[in-house]
Protein backbone atom coordinates (compact mmCIF):
# COMPACT_ATOMS: atom_id res chain seq x y z
CA UNK A 1 0.00 0.00 0.00
CA UNK A 2 1.27 3.18 -0.78
CA UNK A 3 2.24 5.53 2.10
CA UNK A 4 0.41 8.61 0.60
CA UNK A 5 -2.87 6.28 -0.46
CA UNK A 6 -6.52 7.32 1.72
CA UNK A 7 -6.88 4.91 4.19
CA UNK A 8 -10.46 4.50 4.50
CA UNK A 9 -11.15 7.89 5.33
CA UNK A 10 -7.75 8.90 6.58
CA UNK A 11 -4.50 9.41 4.68
CA UNK A 12 -2.11 8.61 5.35
CA UNK A 13 18.15 24.01 28.16
CA UNK A 14 21.51 23.47 26.71
CA UNK A 15 21.62 22.87 23.03
CA UNK A 16 23.35 19.46 23.05
CA UNK A 17 20.42 18.20 24.82
CA UNK A 18 18.44 16.53 22.79
CA UNK A 19 16.80 12.71 21.74
CA UNK A 20 15.83 11.55 18.69
CA UNK A 21 13.54 8.81 17.70
CA UNK A 22 12.19 8.18 13.80
CA UNK A 23 10.03 5.47 12.12
CA UNK A 24 8.83 4.47 8.65
CA UNK A 25 5.37 6.48 7.56
CA UNK A 26 4.18 3.18 6.92
CA UNK A 27 4.89 1.94 10.41
CA UNK A 28 2.62 5.06 11.52
CA UNK A 29 -0.63 4.34 10.89
CA UNK A 30 -3.22 1.33 11.95
CA UNK A 31 -6.82 1.33 11.99
CA UNK A 32 -8.92 0.14 14.72
CA UNK A 33 -12.31 -0.96 14.75
CA UNK A 34 -15.49 0.91 15.11
CA UNK A 35 -16.17 2.09 18.77
CA UNK A 36 -18.99 4.25 20.13
CA UNK A 37 -17.69 12.03 21.03
CA UNK A 38 -19.79 14.68 22.58
CA UNK A 39 -18.95 18.12 21.91
CA UNK A 40 -16.04 19.44 23.75
CA UNK A 41 -17.15 22.41 26.70
CA UNK A 42 -13.93 24.67 28.17
CA UNK A 43 -10.90 23.67 29.42
CA UNK A 44 -10.41 22.56 33.03
CA UNK A 45 -7.59 20.71 35.09
CA UNK A 46 -7.83 17.86 37.26
CA UNK A 47 -9.58 19.97 40.06
CA UNK A 48 -13.55 19.52 40.01
CA UNK A 49 -13.90 23.06 40.87
CA UNK A 50 -13.31 24.45 37.22
CA UNK A 51 -17.24 22.58 36.30
CA UNK A 52 -19.75 23.32 37.41
CA UNK A 53 -22.06 20.68 39.00
CA UNK A 54 -23.40 19.01 36.12
CA UNK A 55 -20.13 18.88 34.30
CA UNK A 56 -17.13 16.92 34.94
CA UNK A 57 -13.32 17.42 34.23
CA UNK A 58 -13.02 14.52 31.64
CA UNK A 59 -9.57 14.91 28.79
CA UNK A 60 -8.78 18.21 30.17
CA UNK A 61 -12.69 19.24 29.07
CA UNK A 62 -15.28 20.08 31.01
CA UNK A 63 -18.13 17.55 30.02
CA UNK A 64 -21.95 16.37 30.28
CA UNK A 65 -21.84 13.86 33.13
CA UNK A 66 -24.25 11.82 31.54
CA UNK A 67 -22.25 12.00 28.07
CA UNK A 68 -19.76 9.76 26.47
CA UNK A 69 -16.54 11.59 25.55
CA UNK A 70 -16.79 9.76 22.13
CA UNK A 71 -19.87 9.15 20.75
CA UNK A 72 -21.51 5.94 19.21
CA UNK A 73 -21.11 5.36 15.69
CA UNK A 74 -17.73 7.00 14.95
CA UNK A 75 -14.54 5.28 13.40
CA UNK A 76 -11.71 5.56 15.77
CA UNK A 77 -7.95 5.34 13.84
CA UNK A 78 -5.05 5.52 15.74
CA UNK A 79 -2.02 7.21 14.28
CA UNK A 80 1.64 6.46 15.74
CA UNK A 81 4.22 9.50 15.80
CA UNK A 82 6.63 9.42 12.85
CA UNK A 83 9.43 11.06 14.56
CA UNK A 84 9.54 12.35 18.37
CA UNK A 85 12.28 14.58 19.59
CA UNK A 86 13.36 14.60 23.33
CA UNK A 87 14.42 18.74 24.23
CA UNK A 88 15.63 19.38 27.25
CA UNK A 89 16.89 22.79 29.34
CA UNK A 90 19.66 20.35 31.14
CA UNK A 91 20.64 16.43 30.78
CA UNK A 92 18.74 13.82 29.51
CA UNK A 93 18.93 10.06 29.96
CA UNK A 94 20.74 7.64 27.97
CA UNK A 95 16.91 5.62 26.96
CA UNK A 96 15.33 8.27 24.45
CA UNK A 97 12.62 5.50 24.90
CA UNK A 98 11.90 6.50 28.15
CA UNK A 99 11.37 10.90 28.94
CA UNK A 100 10.70 11.60 32.63
CA UNK A 101 8.55 14.70 32.85
CA UNK A 102 9.24 17.30 35.45
CA UNK A 103 11.96 15.52 36.46
CA UNK A 104 14.52 18.13 38.45
CA UNK A 105 17.37 16.56 36.31
CA UNK A 106 16.12 17.44 33.11
CA UNK A 107 14.74 21.39 33.87
CA UNK A 108 12.31 22.56 31.47
CA UNK A 109 11.39 19.77 28.81
CA UNK A 110 9.37 19.64 25.06
CA UNK A 111 8.77 16.51 23.34
CA UNK A 112 8.01 16.82 19.26
CA UNK A 113 5.41 14.90 18.31
CA UNK A 114 5.05 14.33 14.33
CA UNK A 115 1.94 12.40 13.07
CA UNK A 116 0.99 12.17 9.66
CA UNK A 117 -2.28 12.17 9.78
CA UNK A 118 -3.95 14.37 6.86
CA UNK A 119 -8.23 13.58 6.71
CA UNK A 120 -10.31 14.12 3.58
CA UNK A 121 -12.68 16.46 3.57
CA UNK A 122 -15.32 13.43 3.18
CA UNK A 123 -15.22 12.86 7.30
CA UNK A 124 -15.91 14.94 9.95
CA UNK A 125 -13.66 14.91 13.07
CA UNK A 126 -15.56 14.36 15.90
CA UNK A 127 -12.59 13.92 18.51
CA UNK A 128 -8.96 13.74 18.47
CA UNK A 129 -6.77 13.55 21.47
CA UNK A 130 -2.42 12.97 21.90
CA UNK A 131 -2.05 9.84 23.80
CA UNK A 132 1.40 8.74 25.83
CA UNK A 133 1.54 5.42 27.81
CA UNK A 134 3.66 5.59 31.24
CA UNK A 135 6.55 2.71 31.49
CA UNK A 136 5.40 0.07 32.68
CA UNK A 137 7.72 -0.19 35.55
CA UNK A 138 7.56 2.95 37.05
CA UNK A 139 5.66 4.28 40.00
CA UNK A 140 4.76 7.82 39.01
CA UNK A 141 6.09 11.01 40.23
CA UNK A 142 6.16 11.72 43.57
CA UNK A 143 4.99 14.94 43.33
CA UNK A 144 2.48 16.99 40.96
CA UNK A 145 3.69 17.39 37.30
CA UNK A 146 1.75 20.05 34.62
CA UNK A 147 1.89 19.10 31.58
CA UNK A 148 0.89 21.62 28.36
CA UNK A 149 0.41 21.07 24.78
CA UNK A 150 0.97 23.77 21.72
CA UNK A 151 0.94 22.93 17.87
CA UNK A 152 3.97 23.13 16.40
CA UNK A 153 4.08 26.02 13.81
CA UNK A 154 7.21 24.84 11.47
CA UNK A 155 8.85 21.96 10.74
CA UNK A 156 12.20 20.67 12.27
CA UNK A 157 15.34 18.78 11.27
CA UNK A 158 16.58 16.18 13.28
CA UNK A 159 20.61 17.18 12.69
CA UNK A 160 19.63 20.84 13.95
CA UNK A 161 16.82 20.68 16.42
CA UNK A 162 17.41 21.70 20.07
CA UNK A 163 15.44 23.42 23.44
CA UNK A 164 17.46 26.41 22.19
CA UNK A 165 16.62 26.18 18.30
CA UNK A 166 13.28 24.66 18.72
CA UNK A 167 10.56 25.36 16.18
CA UNK A 168 8.17 27.91 17.03
CA UNK A 169 4.92 26.81 18.79
CA UNK A 170 1.14 27.83 18.70
CA UNK A 171 -0.77 29.11 21.83
CA UNK A 172 -1.77 26.05 24.15
CA UNK A 173 -4.37 23.58 23.06
CA UNK A 174 -4.15 21.69 26.14
CA UNK A 175 -2.70 21.60 29.39
CA UNK A 176 -3.43 19.10 32.40
CA UNK A 177 -1.44 17.80 35.69
CA UNK A 178 0.12 14.18 36.11
CA UNK A 179 -0.89 13.90 40.18
CA UNK A 180 1.47 11.71 42.50
CA UNK A 181 1.99 7.74 41.64
CA UNK A 182 -0.13 8.01 39.36
CA UNK A 183 0.39 5.49 36.37
CA UNK A 184 -2.19 6.16 33.82
CA UNK A 185 -1.59 7.60 30.07
CA UNK A 186 -1.27 10.51 29.16
CA UNK A 187 -4.15 11.69 27.14
CA UNK A 188 -4.49 15.42 25.77
CA UNK A 189 -7.48 16.77 23.86
CA UNK A 190 -6.71 18.17 20.42
CA UNK A 191 -10.20 18.00 18.74
CA UNK A 192 -10.72 21.59 17.76
CA UNK A 193 -7.13 22.02 16.43
CA UNK A 194 -7.00 18.62 14.30
CA UNK A 195 -10.76 19.68 12.82
CA UNK A 196 -9.66 23.16 11.90
CA UNK A 197 -6.70 21.73 10.38
CA UNK A 198 -6.88 18.26 8.70
CA UNK A 199 -5.55 18.55 5.30
CA UNK A 200 -1.86 18.64 7.47
CA UNK A 201 0.36 16.74 9.00
CA UNK A 202 -0.24 17.32 12.92
CA UNK A 203 2.62 18.24 14.95
CA UNK A 204 2.42 19.15 18.58
CA UNK A 205 5.14 19.88 21.88
CA UNK A 206 4.05 18.48 24.88
CA UNK A 207 6.09 20.66 27.33
CA UNK A 208 6.77 19.94 30.95
CA UNK A 209 8.99 21.68 34.12
CA UNK A 210 9.41 20.37 37.71
CA UNK A 211 11.69 19.42 40.77
CA UNK A 212 10.30 16.14 40.77
CA UNK A 213 12.82 13.73 41.57
CA UNK A 214 11.37 10.91 39.80
CA UNK A 215 8.97 12.69 37.14
CA UNK A 216 6.19 11.18 35.31
CA UNK A 217 8.18 8.56 33.11
CA UNK A 218 5.99 8.35 29.62
CA UNK A 219 7.11 5.97 26.72
CA UNK A 220 8.43 8.79 24.05
CA UNK A 221 9.70 5.84 21.35
CA UNK A 222 7.75 6.34 17.39
CA UNK A 223 6.04 3.73 16.19
CA UNK A 224 5.72 2.29 19.21
CA UNK A 225 1.69 1.31 20.20
CA UNK A 226 2.62 2.75 23.60
CA UNK A 227 4.23 5.96 22.67
CA UNK A 228 2.91 9.03 21.58
CA UNK A 229 -0.20 8.30 19.49
CA UNK A 230 -3.02 10.60 17.97
CA UNK A 231 -6.83 8.90 18.34
CA UNK A 232 -8.72 9.88 15.85
CA UNK A 233 -12.63 9.66 16.04
CA UNK A 234 -14.09 10.25 12.81
CA UNK A 235 -17.62 10.14 11.77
Amino acid sequence: MAASAAIGTLSGNRLSCVALSRAPLLASLLIVALVGCATAGEPCSLAAADCDGDHACVVNRCRPKTEPVVPVETRRVVVLASRVAVLASQALPADSAVTAFGAAASGDLMVLVDFDAAVTDAVEVMGAFVVVDPEPASPGPASRVSIGLSPVLGVWEDAFVSYGRAPRLGPSLSTTEIPPARRASLRLDVTEFVAKNKHGAQRFAITASGEDPVGARLVTLAASSVGPRLELYLK
